[in-house]
């Protein structure tokens, strides 16, 4: 089995494919909707996984921002600010906790989670992406087993594509081979606290960071205007 950083080191090859057409041909071929379009993405650069995923989306020429050690504050504070003014778009590659606050204050600015994707261990030796999106979006997808290798760029890139549509959100799973969970890299200095919303009991109670759980890629959005 490739370690991880042979794993990753595979990656400049398959978002090249990807970025060459084989997303956007899906996207003719399932005539999907308009995309959303993208200010701004939010990584945790503790992984290398969000390292890539941010690359791949400031390649794009999207603004790019990593969260301060896996704290989320100062960009819930940034977004706070920016979303008062004007709704933007964002996407976003983190632990559940930031996505779930960033998600909380766009529902209270009218906007909404419009592309969920879970990524965990489905066994040893694979990982599993649970994506929650528009149907349009879920099928640009389809080919997603044969590009395992960058996951993380290919999230980034489908999070270029998300279909801008407020039906239904649809469920697909897709299982790839190689390593089971993203792993955080250590940091040479302690990390910042966790804002206090959530912070695992655990870590509230003094008894140190639990074991990482899945990583998510998401995107938030505006709500469709209708003419």
């Amino acid at each position: 089995m490739p370690n991880r950083r042979e794993f990753l080191q595979t990656g400049a090859v398959v978002s090249a494919i990807a970025a060459n057409g084989v997303i956007v041909h899906s996207a003719h071929a399932v005539g999907a909707n308009a995309p959303i379009a993208l200010g701004s993405a939010l990584y945790d650069d503790r992984y290398a996984e969000g390292r890539r995923f941010a690359a791949v989306a400031g390649g794009r020429g999207v603004a790019t921002r990593p969260l301060d050690d896996g704290d989320v504050t100062r960009s819930y504070e940034e977004l706070e600010q920016l979303w008062r003014r004007e709704p933007a778009a964002i996407a976003g590659f983190t632990q559940f906790g930031p996505m779930f606050v960033i998600e909380r204050l766009a529902l209270e600015r009218g906007m909404r989670l419009a592309l969920r994707v879970e990524h965990c261990a489905a066994r040893p030796d694979a990982l599993a992406h649970r994506l929650t999106g528009p149907r349009d979006t879920l099928a640009l997808a389809a080919g997603f087993d044969a590009l395992h290798a960058d996951w993380p760029g290919l999230m980034a890139t489908i999070a270029f594509h998300v279909a801008h549509d407020d039906s239904p959100q649809r469920f697909s799973e897709i299982v790839t081979p190689g390593l089971a969970l993203p792993a955080r890299e250590p940091r040479a200095a302690p990390l910042a606290p966790f804002v206090h919303y959530y912070a695992p009991h655990a870590e509230q109670q003094g008894h140190g960071p639990t074991l990482d759980g899945p990583l998510y890629s998401w995107v938030v959005a505006p709500p469709l205007e209708r003419g």
